[in-house]
């Protein structure tokens, strides 16, 4: 049995016995109505701590709403309106939140694991009592999606929902559909967005510093000027993504610079001149798939460069920052890297044959070098304490010396490798 409320403005009192009435149907009592809110005012009200799964409420107002860990799985909130609202610590589990305004929310630690929050298209209040049928039955119909309601729509027409300058600190958002959705300005330290779509997203002046970005698809998303220390990049797909760019002096310096540097390879030396970035702030710099081989990075700050599937072989990162640099897939063959810190670095899959990681640096952070080739690498003295070597192949590596305490070697390839005086103190080794 269902009922349904139109156009309705709740107070706190009346908001208390609808709980009442929705908790039969959440405990599925005998008798128990489902109730379906449409276009209804619930501002300023308390829903804090109470269960409203499965809540039906398209089209609804939020405002400054108190939603504090409030139960939503699995609600339909398409439509509706929570700028201002206090969402922190909110389980939004699987909630249809679709062209939802989230515009200055608080939602840190909200729980949005498979919530449906792409393409959405912005209803404006004004417009709610003629749309949000239209809108309603284009959802449950399954035609809501990347042409809108009108076939005539295009994408760029859409508007995904809006969550500008919401608070998600810590946010757990593993596996959401976050397509084409505004996350300008928005909070997003030490979220996890694992697996997530954010395919055309907008995280313009976004803070995801600490992110958790693994195996998320940021394909065409824009991250101009986002900060991102220490975000975790690994596995995800950020093809066409446009990253925050160095300032115009730096990109004319490198761009005539690599043009020399390339003159230099090409004549072994007899023209141009080495590229020299040694000692430069590089912060967050991008190199994705760039060709830098033999490039002088010594002692430069690459904090939380972007590294990914570069070429850099035969280059000097001796004594560099790469504190959470992203290395993933990439060719550092014969690249030094003694005395760098490499704390929290990610160098998944990297080609390391002959590379230079020894010296007395230790990491504060594991450094990750899951299924990287790393033959004949020089680790003498190096600290990689809990670092994780899973399935790399380490044959003839020299592990001489190094503190290897508690890293994890599960499926490593180990051939004729050099461990003397090396402390492998509950290390996790090959089975």
């Amino acid at each position: 049995m269902s009922a349904q409320i139109r156009d309705k403005a709740f107070d706190q009192n009346a908001l208390e016995i609808m709980a009442r009435v929705h908790i039969r149907f959440v405990e599925r009592q005998p008798g128990a109505k489902k109730l379906r809110f449409m276009k209804c005012d619930f501002r300023n009200l308390s829903f804090a701590r109470a269960n409203y799964t499965e809540f039906e409420a398209p089209g609804c107002v939020f405002l400054d709403a108190d939603l504090e860990a409030a139960c939503f799985r699995e609600a339909n909130l398409f439509a509706s309106d929570f700028r201002g609202a206090n969402l922190r610590n909110t389980d939004l589990t699987r909630a249809d939140l679709r062209g939802a305004c989230l515009r200055s929310a608080n939602m840190q630690e909200a729980v949005l694991s498979h919530a449906k929050l792409n393409e959405g298209r912005i209803v404006e209040l004004n417009r709610l009592s003629r749309d949000i049928e239209t809108l309603g039955a284009a959802a449950k119909s399954g035609t809501f999606g990347v042409r809108g309601v009108d076939a005539a729509i295009s994408p760029s027409r859409m508007r995904a929902t809006v969550m500008t300058d919401s608070v998600l600190l810590g946010a757990r958002l593993g596996d959401s559909d976050l397509a084409f959705t505004d996350l300008t300005g928005v909070n997003l330290r030490n979220a996890d967005l694992t697996n997530c779509n954010l395919t055309g997203a907008r995280l313009v002046g976004a803070n995801l510093t600490g992110a958790q970005f693994r195996g998320a698809i940021l394909t065409d998303a824009i991250l101009s000027t986002a900060i991102y220390d220490m975000s975790q990049f690994a596995d995800a797909d950020i093809s066409r993504a446009k990253f925050p760019r160095p300032g115009r002096e730096l990109l004319t310096k490198l761009q005539d610079a690599l043009e020399r540097h390339e003159a230099w390879l090409d004549s072994l030396g007899k023209a141009g001149e080495q590229l020299d970035l040694s000692t430069a702030d590089l912060r967050q710099a991008q190199f994705y798939k760039a060709d830098m081989p033999v490039v002088n990075f010594r002692a430069s700050v690459l904090t939380a460069a972007l590294f990914r599937e570069a070429v850099v072989t035969l280059s000097d990162f001796g004594g560099a920052d790469l504190q959470k640099a992203e290395l993933t897939a990439a060719d550092v063959r014969g690249a030094n890297f003694t005395r760098a810190n490499l704390s929290g670095a990610c160098l998944d899959r990297a080609i390391g044959s002959a590379v230079a990681i020894h010296g007395k640096t230790a990491q504060q952070t594991p450094t990750r070098f899951n299924h990287a080739k790393l033959i004949g690498a020089n680790a003498r003295d190096a600290d990689f304490s809990n670092a994780d070597f899973s399935h790399a192949d380490l044959t003839g590596a020299d592990f001489a010396g190094a503190k290897l305490t508690d890293a994890n070697f599960t499926g490593a390839v180990m051939t004729d490798i050099n461990i003397a005086n090396a402390d492998f103190s509950s290390a996790k080794m090959p089975g």
